[in-house]
């Protein structure tokens, strides 16, 4: 499923330049391919800062990559800032297949309302709603 909706021709990334969040086409750093290629968190200093890329797992498979750069000369990103930024991409990662699924959930429903019947012991009705 990942694999046919990264095929489908959509920007692969954005990116903020100070102002805005761009389309920044396929353009991929060191980092990135490195993270993609090793599928673990890459972190890279240089003397114009340092980077920080670490993929994007859903279900076992790599379907992005997150780059982030710190400009400061010097500057360098600490075990907390990659702990935080690790668990950050992990909830993105929850909340794209829990996105997934709702597509594929709300395109299974017909068309008006639909009220499965309730197990037993709910105290709530269940209500499928389409938006």
């Amino acid at each position: 499923m990942w694999a046919q909706m990264m095929s489908a021709g959509l920007t692969p990334g954005f990116g903020y330049d100070g102002h805005q969040i761009v389309p920044i086409g396929d353009e991929r750093t060191p980092q990135m391919e490195a993270a993609l290629r090793h599928e673990k968190s890459v972190v890279v200093a240089a003397r114009t800062g340092s980077a920080l890329a670490l993929p994007i797992k859903v279900r076992g498979q790599t379907i992005g990559v997150v780059d982030m750069q710190k400009k400061t000369p010097g500057s360098e990103w600490t075990a907390e800032e990659v702990t935080l930024v690790e668990t950050l991409t992990e909830q993105l990662s929850v909340a794209l297949e829990s996105a997934r699924l709702y597509q594929i959930l709300s395109s299974a429903l017909p068309a008006s309302n639909c009220r499965p019947k309730s197990p037993p012991g709910c105290a709530r009705p269940w209500t499928w709603t389409r938006y």
